[in-house]
């Protein structure tokens, strides 16, 4: 079996047991605090407080960072809406001799009705270099970068400091989804009822059959996992997505995951395919 076919086998799995299982384990002490003191001095337009809170080491080294703090304020149209996020950080530490623990994680960002993304990676505690601890990285971008695949493919090489990117080649719409940024393909249909398609699912589960129903989707995962997304009706003023995700080789349904625009956990799994 081949790794992408492997991966649409396993990603209902994985999707349902991420979705039950929350996330208020996950170990990010220290990363949301910075994150919160740095959008407290953005939402202050305090160029000089977000600076500080930026690691000694990282500041000797980054030329830029005066002009980063000049087109990060003028992007942001804060304050901040929503900035907090469930998802699961990355989390470096060393074993053994002198203490070490860095945190990163992206957070999606709604501030003046604009969506952005913000890539935080902080070095809480670092023994032996006490000159690293603080913000090592940021990365702000808007939502058209963060969709963009050669930011994708690139984004991690981005040197410590701050980074602000606004365009990205293309024209392109895009939305949010569970927390992720999707490029957005306007439907050709109504947005259909979550409970037609669960209906509709009851008798026909065919990938072809599905889009002939229900039309294009509103966004696909870039994740290879065979998940489509379709908005639905607004639901007390708030946008939310049904993902139907299909696998196997006859592209049969697995699952339908409800999902709201900013939530990292999903709303609910309202379908999933009998066991045969």
């Amino acid at each position: 079996m081949g790794r992408a076919a492997a991966a649409r086998l396993l990603w209902p799995l994985l999707a349902t047991l991420l979705i039950l299982s929350g996330c208020a384990g996950w170990n990010r002490p220290g990363l949301d605090d910075a994150a919160e003191d740095f959008f407290a001095a953005l939402d202050a337009r305090d160029a000089e407080a977000v600076k500080a809170l930026f690691a000694p080491a990282v500041l000797a080294e980054d030329a830029d960072m005066e002009e980063m703090l000049d087109a990060l304020l003028a992007l942001y149209a804060g304050p901040a809406e929503t900035w907090r996020t469930d998802a699961p950080p990355s989390v470096s530490t060393r074993r053994g001799g002198s203490a070490y623990r860095s945190v990163s994680n992206w957070y999606p960002v709604t501030a003046g009705g604009l969506r952005y993304y913000c890539c935080i990676r902080c070095t809480v505690v670092d023994e032996e270099h006490p000159e690293n601890e603080g913000l090592q990285k940021v990365i702000f971008v808007t939502e058209k970068v963060r969709c963009s695949e050669d930011f994708n493919r690139t984004w991690k090489d981005l040197p410590d400091g701050l980074t602000v990117l606004t365009e990205a080649e293309g024209d392109y719409d895009t939305c949010r989804i569970g927390g992720r940024a999707f490029v957005y393909v306007p439907g050709s249909q109504p947005p259909p009822a979550l409970e037609d398609i669960l209906a509709f699912l009851e008798t026909e589960r065919g990938y072809d059959a599905f889009l002939a129903r229900f039309g294009v989707p509103n966004a696909v995962s870039p994740y290879g996992e065979g998940a489509l997304y379709y908005a639905l009706p607004d639901e007390d003023g708030e946008r939310r997505y049904a993902e139907v995700t299909f696998y196997g080789e006859g592209d049969t349904a697995s699952t339908v995951i409800l999902w709201s625009e900013g939530g990292y956990r999903a709303l609910s799994v309202p379908w999933k395919a009998e066991e045969t």
